[in-house]
């Protein structure tokens, strides 16, 4: 892989014909984790969609609400073993439906084990148990547990493994799980507690915290982006973490999408200062070709490793692809003005 360099100005032809988006966007407040920040008020977070309730819940089929691309990522835990994930229904009948399913799955997979000529699967099958209370259905065997209630459009689904199996216990792991999450609107600021997509999380442990928030403009559903904030940790720190982390997602990029594994950097200097949350990050802006599409597709990076282990660092990427664009794609100089401008938004939440 080559990260090469290319004239900026040259990217930018098109921009004096264009029409200047950036100067009709509108932004809100919005929020991830400790932090809040300004949204465009056009765009959109990515949610799982509720068909998922039929298999087994994977990120992996979360889709952005204007097409088919997938998330980056899609991560919000604060312990090990703990994640909560939220999607979306057309309505509460939707989610009924779907809801429904899932037991349906729960109790047909129950009774597969219980019939099943292996003991230790028909023991296993014995731990299958599913209750509800109040809003919330909980599926749980020996080892883990699932549990979904709604709001509105909003379903929220949780889950986590045991230590140790006694009905119990596990019941009060569940339901105290259960009390840290509470719905919110898009753009309502809690005042305590952790922002995740569409819900508040009221437990403020710092430990493995790992929560991610990703958008789409939908009148331009060729840009995407995503907010992170992680616990930084000493595997972070090296000679130059900032440059070193924003080189090697460039290099996954560059090898795994780009058409001829080059990718260049726009912009002069290259890598540039950055304030992220109040502290010094650093920023990146590249283009390469579509391994898929052929097309152009460009990426901008901010990231800001936090000054020791256990403090949040904060990653900001985005996306402008233009095999997503319906018409005209947004011009990249002001992809990277509505982004950069998120990016000088983000503030700690007090």
């Amino acid at each position: 892989m080559k990260i090469l360099k290319k004239s900026h100005c040259l990217l930018f032809i098109v921009a004096s014909i264009a029409t200047n988006a950036h100067s009709e966007v509108k932004y809100v407040k919005e929020c991830i984790g400790h932090y809040k920040y300004d949204l465009p008020d056009s765009s959109y977070p990515g949610l799982l969609p509720v068909s998922i309730l039929e298999g087994r819940i994977d990120a992996n089929y979360a889709r952005f609400p204007n097409g088919e691309k997938v998330f980056p990522r899609y991560e919000n835990q604060l312990q090990y073993q703990t994640y909560w994930f939220v999607f979306e229904a057309k309505d509460k009948n939707d989610s009924i439906k779907y809801s429904e399913k899932k037991l349906e799955r729960f109790k047909q997979k129950k009774k597969e084990q219980l019939a099943s000529s292996l003991d230790f699967e028909r023991e296993e099958g014995k731990g299958y148990h599913y209750k509800r209370v109040d809003d919330t259905l909980y599926l749980m065997n020996k080892k883990a547990y699932n549990a979904m209630f709604f709001w509105g459009n909003y379903g929220y689904f949780f889950g986590g493994e045991f230590n140790n199996f006694t009905i119990n216990n596990n019941d009060i792991k569940m339901q105290s799980n259960r009390a840290l999450i509470a719905p919110r609107r898009l753009n309502e600021i809690p005042q305590n507690g952790l922002c995740i997509p569409m819900a508040t999380l009221k437990e403020t442990d710092m430990k493995d915290l790992d929560l991610t928030a990703n958008y789409q403009l939908l009148d331009y559903p060729e840009v995407t982006f995503s907010l992170q904030e992680s616990v930084t940790t000493n595997q972070d720190y090296q000679e130059k973490p900032n440059r070193d982390w924003i080189d090697m997602r460039l290099i996954t990029v560059a090898n795994h999408h780009s058409e001829n594994t080059k990718i260049h950097l726009i912009g002069s200097p290259r890598y540039r200062s950055r304030s992220l949350g109040d502290k010094q990050g650093l920023e990146v802006l590249s283009q390469y070709i579509s391994r898929e599409s052929k097309k152009p597709v460009y990426l901008y990076i901010a990231r800001m490793i936090a000054d020791k282990p256990g403090d949040s660092s904060l990653t900001f990427l985005a996306y402008l692809d233009e095999s997503n664009a319906k018409n005209n794609p947004l011009p990249v100089e002001e992809f990277e003005k509505i982004m950069t401008r998120i990016v000088d938004s983000i503030e700690r939440r007090k």
